[in-house]
């Protein structure tokens, strides 16, 4: 038998999955990043968008990764890498557009983030990123466990490399 959170999983109605390919480097600035931010077309503020990073340079990025004394600004958690992986980092938010400026590294320095432009080296700039992501419709609706149990769904599946399972 299903539990009730799970049945009010399945009735989610989800958008198509839509796909952001970039590089670091072509995101020189914050004034770069905010004009791609409007070429993207992205959820308006308040809809509920659950997201993914994607590269194919998992290991690298992973090997990249700051320790925790040598940085100023606060990162996401450090997982273990699987066999198979390509996903850098899951997570889910009400303003898309802001949560990917944090990630991209032109946000808040106190905000638990990827904050990619702060620590990935030049190497890696040029790598290919996929940001595949899926807006809730009528996400006012669902209760706030249900749309955790999804971005939970997504991350179980993709097992990122950064990052952590669960409620903020």
């Amino acid at each position: 038998m299903m539990s009730r959170v799970a049945e009010e999983v399945t009735k989610l109605a989800l958008s198509p999955v839509r796909r952001i390919e970039c590089s670091l480097h072509e995101i020189a600035n914050a004034e770069v990043l905010r004009s791609r931010l409007g070429e993207w077309s992205l959820p308006a503020e308040g809809e509920f968008v659950v997201y993914r990073f994607q590269t194919d340079a998992l290991i690298e990025f992973h090997a990249a990764f700051p320790e925790s004394v040598a940085r100023t600004y606060k990162l996401s958690r450090k997982n273990e890498l699987t066999d198979d992986g390509d996903t850098l980092y899951v997570g889910s938010s009400r303003n898309f557009a802001s949560r990917l400026q944090q990630h991209f590294g032109f946000g808040f320095e106190g905000t638990y983030a990827l904050h990619l432009k702060r620590w990935v080296p030049e190497s890696l700039r040029h790598t290919p990123l996929v940001v595949e992501y899926w807006a809730v419709q009528d996400s006012r609706q669902a209760r706030p466990i249900v749309l955790q149990t999804l971005e939970d769904y997504l991350w179980d599946h993709s097992r990122p490399a950064f990052g952590r399972r669960g409620s903020k």
